[in-house]
């Protein structure tokens, strides 16, 4: 409802948290085990989400519209021109159920496949440490290489959002897919 025309690259922009939180993440909790333990350690991230949570409630709008602003961020003559096609979400749900997207294949195709993605990613990128490790070097220099690679990441998430609006969700998510194993293939081979 925010995004009808941009979707690619805003989801682009949203994946970039995934490598911000690879980025971050990861030393910070190091820093934090070391410093106080990890029952202590452990609190810090889940008061911010906790304080995240509440202000999301506080700020975040269903639709555009709540905020006096149209979809995309158009003005008004480019919303009344070029959206005709984008239902009012007040009074449309597009005949979409739960019964109706719960049988749907496309939806457990597009649920599967990113959903495999995620777990490559969350499975991969936490042995990463470990295995730079193995590969000799010191657990700082190890956590400061992931770092350095998820802040490039940074940039791959807005090409992919870039791809993704210019080629398509299914080219996109191939292309990904592709990329994804050549990587793993050089990992695994130490190239």
């Amino acid at each position: 409802q925010w995004f009808p025309k941009k979707k690619g690259i805003v989801m682009g922009y949203t994946t970039m948290g995934h490598n911000l939180a690879s980025a971050f993440y990861v030393p910070m909790i190091t820093v934090l085990v070391n410093q106080l333990g990890v029952r202590v350690a452990v609190i810090i991230p889940a008061a911010a989400v906790i304080v995240l949570s509440i202000l999301g409630i506080i700020f975040v709008r269903n639709t555009p519209q709540e905020v006096g602003i149209n979809p995309d961020n158009v003005s008004d003559e480019t919303y009344k021109a070029d959206y005709a096609d984008t239902a009012d979400p007040e009074n449309d749900d597009g005949g979409w159920t739960t019964k109706k997207l719960l049988t749907n294949k496309e939806l457990w195709l597009a649920g599967i496949t990113t959903g495999f993605f995620q777990i490559c990613s969350v499975g991969v990128m936490s042995q990463l440490v470990v295995r730079n490790q193995q590969l000799g070097f010191s657990q700082s220099t190890a956590v400061a290489i992931m770092t350095v690679l998820a802040c490039i990441g940074i940039f791959g998430s807005f090409i992919i959002g870039v791809f993704d609006d210019k080629f398509g969700t299914k080219k996109t998510m191939i292309f990904f897919g592709v990329w994804y194993i050549a990587a793993l293939l050089c990992n695994v081979s130490e190239t």
